[in-house]
Formats: C-alpha cells, sequence, structure tokens
C-alpha cells in the first residue's frame, strides 16, 4: 500500500488511513537513493516522518580507485539505526506493509 508521495496533500481519508498505519512496517526510499525500514511512530503536519526499530539499507554501487583506471562494485549494505526521523524534503515515497483485514477494516471505518 502506497500511503504518502512527496506531493500529496491531506485530508480526511488520508489522515484516517496514515492514523491506522501507526506501528505497521513502514518502507520510506530517500532522494539519494538509500531506502529506511521500520515501523511506523509518527507522522506529523509537516509530512516527517519517525521510525522505531529502523534499518538503513544503502545500494551497490561503483567506486573509482585513485588514478581513475578502475571502478570496484561495493555490495549494498545495511545498518540498525534504531529511532529515526525522516524529513518530507528527503523522501520520494512511503509504502507500508499491511494484511488485506487492516484494509478491509480501514474501509469499514470510513
Amino acid at each position: 500500500l502506497v500511503f504518502m508521495s512527496k506531493e500529496e496533500g491531506g485530508g480526511t481519508l488520508v489522515e484516517k488511513a496514515r492514523a491506522s498505519l501507526v506501528n505497521k512496517r513502514v518502507f520510506v526510499h530517500l532522494d539519494d537513493g538509500r531506502t529506511v525500514q521500520g515501523f511506523l511512530t509518527c507522522l506529523d503536519k509537516q509530512g516527517n516522518i519517525i521510525l522505531s526499530n529502523a534499518v538503513e539499507g544503502e545500494p551497490k554501487r561503483l567506486i573509482e580507485l585513485e588514478g581513475g583506471r578502475e571502478k570496484v562494485e561495493v555490495k549494498a549494505r545495511t545498518r540498525q539505526v534504531g529511532t529515526v526521523l525522516i524529513p518530507r524534503e528527503l523522501r520520494v515515497s512511503c509504502h507500508a506493509e499491511v494484511l488485506a483485514e487492516d484494509l478491509l477494516d480501514l474501509k469499514l471505518h470510513l
């Protein structure tokens, strides 16, 4: 379930959907290629996200060795970052891991 993009505004439907995602696993893609996944703790009015038990992932990349004649591939890596605040400006997209029952429950309460 995609629940927020950089351009999205507010509204009661969106607010209720966001509230139902508290304590759900969320995947956030950042503008520098990193991803952060964790449990949604808070989403403020400015669109900043706080995740708990978060893990940051960096994609694999190529780096140039001295002299620029050779490139070496650096493997993708992850690190545990705990509780993290992700500013809206850095966020490209957010996806939540939800069960079908959660979606049905949200629909019934709207």
